[in-house]
């Protein structure tokens, strides 16, 4: 019997997000990462720590994008292939 997956629920999106800014990893990297690139001379420490901190988020962001638009075409193909159908069906395990 094969397992059906459920539908994504409506806060998924949301929900990711606020584990993304919880995430105390998120937190260490960017307060070990990005003060070594201000310089209190040009300016206020902490507009150049947001400015920075949002110019990351927006290139991971946009390399996350590039990412799902290259893998969307991929899974269409695998989807509509039947033998890759057939091959995944073969190498379940005797338990699934």
């Amino acid at each position: 019997m094969l397992a059906q997956t459920a539908a994504p629920a409506q806060g998924s999106f949301r929900q990711g997000i606020l584990t993304e800014a919880l995430n105390p990893k998120t937190a260490l990297f960017f307060l070990s990462f990005i003060p070594q690139f201000i310089v209190a001379a040009r300016g206020h420490v902490f507009l150049q720590f947001i400015v920075l901190g949002t110019i990351s988020v927006l290139l991971n962001t946009i390399a996350d994008l590039v990412v799902v638009f290259m893998a969307a075409p991929l899974e269409r193909k695998l989807k509509n292939s039947v033998k890759f159908r057939r091959r995944q069906r073969s190498r379940l395990p005797a338990w699934a």
